[in-house]
């Protein structure tokens, strides 16, 4: 025969997990809005420098470069900033506070068995639904980092690689553009 837990049983620690798994939400999202941040300020500087350099430099492939580095820009800044990483990162904060209190509320209320305890329960149930639904859900890989499910190597490639793309791969592609369009 199953055991079925009762909702007493399994709210700490479906509190517990969600509220884990938000902390890293939040965290990845503030990476995320760290790294769009200085990703833009770095392609606008690397732009204003393609843009002097024709200035000194007599290649016939550097206009085109400038032009296209500050609509690349543009669009990467327009979506970067339409992304609210900042916002949902705060958003994500707030779920995780408020949370943590159902989850001391829920500490100090349960030490009774009778009706009024099982009462808090279903309130504190309630409040919860209310509080999930008020936020994006998190990713199950913030669920797997909050309880170590996956390694901090793992994640430290991961993000290695996502700044490698943001920072080194444009600029690979668009001088070996150049330079296959308009050779030294």
């Amino acid at each position: 025969m199953i055991e079925i837990e009762t909702k007493r049983e399994y709210l700490p620690g479906l509190l517990d997990k969600t509220r884990k798994s938000r902390i890293e939400a939040e965290r990845r999202l503030l990476k995320l809005d760290a790294l769009a941040k200085h990703a833009c300020v770095y392609y606008a500087c690397a732009t204003t420098l393609l843009s002097l350099s024709t200035l000194f430099f007599d290649y016939k492939g550097l206009p085109f470069l400038s032009i296209s580095a500050a609509i690349v820009v543009t669009v990467c800044t327009v979506y970067a900033s339409a992304q609210n990483y900042g916002v949902r990162a705060e958003q994500m904060k707030e779920c995780y506070l408020e949370l943590q209190e159902l989850h001391l509320s829920l500490d100090g209320g349960c030490l009774s068995d009778d009706r009024e305890a099982e009462d808090l329960v279903n309130r504190i149930g309630e409040r919860y639904v209310a509080i999930i639904r008020q936020t994006e859900n998190h990713l199950s890989r913030d669920y797997e980092i909050a309880f170590g499910q996956t390694s901090v190597l793992k994640e430290g490639i991961r993000w290695f690689g996502l700044r490698c793309v943001v920072y080194v791969l444009p600029a690979v592609i668009a001088i070996c553009f150049s330079l296959s369009v308009w050779p030294l």
